[in-house]
C-alpha cells in the first residue's frame, strides 16, 4: 500500500437524481485520484460492487480490463482536519473507464452522470489543472507569448476556468492598467512640453507643433474616453507628465528649466480643450 499526502480536497460532484458524491483530491504531484467509496453506487451497482472485482482478478470483468482499467487502489491520506484520514483511491482514467463500462451494461446511473453538463466540465477542468498542464501554460507564455493569448481566449471563451493560467493573466492584466496610466502620462509630458514651446518661443511656432499638440490631444481624449475610470487620475498623470514636458521643452529650446513655470499652470480643462492654446509671451523670446 503506498500511502501519499493529498495537498487538496475538492468538493464532492453530485448526480441531480439521488445526490451522490463522488470524492476527488489533487495529490502534491497534481495528480488526480477519484475516492471510492461510493463508485459502486454512482455507477449503478451494489455497494460492494468495486470491492469485488479489484479484489479478485477472477472477478473483473473482460470488458472492464478491455478498457484498460487497471483496479489499482491506492490509499492516500488526507490532511487539514484534526486527524488525518486514510481514504483509498482509483485514478482519475480507472474512473472514467468504470463510467464507460458502466454506461455499455446499460446502467442509467452511469449515463446519466457521464452525459450530464456538469460531469464533462468537472472531468475537462480536472484533466486541465494537471502539472503537466499547468507547466504547458507557463511554457508557453515564455516562449510564445501570442500563442498563449490565443490559448487563454479559447479557454476563457469555453469556460474552462481550471485551465486558465491564473499568475501569468493576473500579471497581464494589471500590467495593462499599468501601461493605460503610462500611456497617458507620456502624452500628456508631450502635450504639455508643446504648449510651454508654443506658449514661450512663439516666433518659432509651427505646423508641426500645432500638429503635435491637436494629435496628442485627440489621443489623450480618446484614452479617457475608451477608459473614463482613468479620468480621477488625470491631474496626477498631469504633474507627473509635466516633469517630462520641462525636459522636453528644455532639451528643444534655448530656454533653462528656470525659464518656464515650476508646477503645470495649465487647468486640465485648458488642456483637453481642443481650442486652448496658450499666448502668453515670456521675457525674454531668444530665437
Amino acid at each position: 500500500m503506498t500511502l501519499n499526502v493529498v495537498e487538496q480536497q475538492i468538493i464532492p460532484l453530485r448526480t441531480n437524481s439521488e445526490e451522490l458524491g463522488i470524492d476527488v483530491y489533487r495529490m502534491p504531484s497534481g495528480e488526480i485520484r477519484v475516492g471510492v467509496s461510493s463508485i459502486g453506487q454512482v455507477l449503478g451497482y451494489t455497494n460492494n460492487w468495486f470491492k469485488r472485482i479489484v479484489g479478485s482478478p477472477s472477478k473483473k470483468p473482460k470488458a472492464l480490463q478491455s478498457l484498460g482499467f487497471t483496479g489499482e487502489v491506492e490509499t492516500v491520506l488526507i490532511e487539514g482536519t484534526r486527524e488525518p484520514q486514510e481514504v483509498q483511491t482509483i485514478s482519475l482514467e480507472d474512473f472514467e473507464r468504470l463510467l464507460h463500462y458502466g454506461v455499455l451494461n446499460g446502467k442509467k446511473p452511469a449515463l446519466a452522470f457521464l452525459i450530464s453538463k456538469a460531469t464533462v466540465c468537472f472531468l475537462e477542468a480536472l484533466r486541465c489543472t494537471t502539472v503537466e498542464g499547468v507547466n504547458q501554460s507557463f511554457e508557453l507564455y515564455e516562449l510564445d507569448f501570442y500563442a498563449w493569448t490565443q490559448q487563454q481566449a479559447e479557454f476563457l471563451q469555453h469556460k474552462k476556468w481550471s485551465c486558465l493560467d491564473v499568475p501569468n493573466l493576473v500579471e497581464e492584466i494589471e500590467s495593462l492598467g499599468k501601461q493605460q496610466r503610462q500611456e497617458l502620462r507620456n502624452r500628456l509630458g508631450i502635450l504639455l512640453g508643446h504648449l510651454l514651446k508654443w506658449e514661450f518661443q512663439p516666433s518659432h511656432r509651427s505646423k508641426s507643433w500645432l500638429a503635435t499638440i491637436r494629435e496628442q490631444r485627440r489621443q489623450v481624449l480618446r484614452l479617457l474616453k475608451e477608459s473614463p475610470s482613468l479620468q480621477p487620475y488625470l491631474l496626477e498623470a498631469m504633474e507627473d507628465g509635466y516633469q517630462s514636458a520641462l525636459n522636453l521643452a528644455v532639451s528643444e529650446t534655448p530656454l533653462d528649466y528656470e525659464d518656464f513655470p515650476q508646477e503645470c499652470s495649465y487647468s486640465s480643462g485648458q488642456v483637453l480643450d481642443p481650442q486652448f492654446l496658450p499666448t502668453q509671451q515670456p521675457k525674454t523670446d531668444e530665437a
